[in-house]
């Protein structure tokens, strides 16, 4: 899976979708999680929002999406 560098945010440091299965990956500061079910707008979005710390907070952390500490 291709990780895409996060510029400019505190705490998510790169991330990265298999839009088919429907899976984001996030590496923040505190590790990596990968969350499942995802629509794949959502991470489209995610890359174009201008902040991508807040979008991930509002429309993926705590969207109640199944998720998964991997480091």
């Amino acid at each position: 899976m291709e990780m895409y560098k996060v510029e400019g945010s505190s705490w998510v440091e790169s991330i990265g979708a298999d839009k088919e299965k429907g899976i984001i990956v996030g590496r923040f500061k505190s590790g990596t999680y990968q969350y499942s079910e995802v629509p794949s707008n959502i991470f489209t979005e995610l890359l174009a929002a201008e902040s991508k710390g807040k979008y991930f907070n509002q429309n993926i952390r705590n969207a109640g999406y199944p998720y998964e500490r991997l480091s």
